[in-house]
């Protein structure tokens, strides 16, 4: 059975569906943005990223050139994960305690 582009499989899962549509990402980014995409859905926001955010996300970050997240990459793309203004500025307020230094290597 599909799954539903709204919801977000478990993080292997979601992985293999990543490289299936976004053939140009790599295994770094694929790993690394499912990771950080499971934790924003941890926060409490009006809409949740679900899949196809995640794969918009991650196709935006692949035609940026990104191999790895890195902050700056995340906040000037957040928008493609966010649905809300105050979905926006609760991330960005929560970048510390999602930790994206623990997923993030500097390019």
């Amino acid at each position: 059975m599909p799954l539903p582009l709204d919801r977000v499989p478990e993080a292997s899962r979601a992985v293999e569906i990543l490289r299936r549509t976004v053939p140009a990402s790599n295994d770094r980014l694929l790993h690394s943005a499912s990771a950080f995409v499971g934790r924003v859905r941890a926060l409490e926001l009006d809409k949740p990223p679900g899949m196809a955010e995640t794969i918009d996300w991650v196709s935006a970050l692949s035609v940026l050139g990104v191999t790895s997240l890195v902050r700056s990459d995340v906040v000037r793309t957040l928008g493609a994960i966010t649905k809300t203004v105050d979905d926006r500025l609760s991330v960005l307020a929560s970048l510390d305690d999602l930790g994206l230094d623990a997923v993030a290597l500097e390019r």
